[in-house]
């Protein structure tokens, strides 16, 4: 168990450290709920590289199944990475997800504006990339959609990068990226904050506070 987002950090950044190969490093953390933006600092701060937000949002609310993530989008609703096997099993119809797409389009929109005044995201062509979030549990869908826009702009290498994730997942986002790195991984996961001991939701201004740092956003 971490003690918080920090400590997971940065045993993760001395995971990120001993996997090397990366020439080019940056660290691009998704900031959904504001955790993988504490754990990206801690990696940023010790790989010495810029770090960026990459947005995401899952898209939630499955009929009858609020909590499951049916899929997610990144960056814009353009971009989006859809679990097909459990939109099928459940038989959602294609109306369904682009409602939610446009909603959580809006939410990406207003993150964007907030955490990096509108601008695009940082230049990764030809970069070694890590996708940092504070854990993956059920699914990987956030970060599976992170992945599928990445692969667009022609980085180097994909590194995902977390604390602690589910095995059934990490081999399934492994097939899809360079490498994928963990402190901890366990077969059976309900949550990730049951792995940490204290998982509140990370402020807005924390956030900002992170972002606005010289140490994790260097050549920013």
């Amino acid at each position: 168990m971490f003690r918080d987002r920090a400590e997971a950090g940065k045993r993760l950044a001395e995971v990120v450290i001993k996997y090397g190969g990366a020439t080019s490093p940056i660290v691009l953390a998704i900031p959904r709920g504001g955790g993988g933006v504490v754990v990206g600092a801690e990696v940023s701060a010790r790989l010495g590289c810029p770090m960026d937000v990459i947005i995401c949002s899952k898209l939630g609310g499955a009929p009858l199944e609020p909590e499951l993530a049916v899929g997610a989008i990144c960056e814009s609703s353009r971009n989006i990475y859809l679990n097909q096997g459990l939109i099928n099993g459940l038989g959602i119809d294609e109306k369904y997800i682009e409602g939610l797409a446009r909603a959580k389009a809006r939410e990406m929109e207003e993150r964007r504006r907030l955490y990096r005044s509108g601008r695009e995201l940082m230049q990764v062509s030809g970069k070694d990339v890590f996708v940092v979030d504070d854990g993956m549990a059920t699914g990987g869908a956030t970060v599976m959609a992170a992945v599928r826009y990445l692969e667009k702009k022609s980085p180097r290498s994909i590194v995902v990068a977390v604390p602690v994730a589910q095995r059934s997942v990490v081999r399934e986002v492994a097939q899809s990226v360079d490498e994928v790195l963990t402190v901890e991984s366990y077969d059976d996961m309900i949550a990730i904050s049951q792995y940490y001991e204290r998982f509140e939701q990370v402020s807005d201004e924390e956030v900002l506070s992170i972002l606005s740092s010289g140490k994790t956003l260097t050549g920013l």
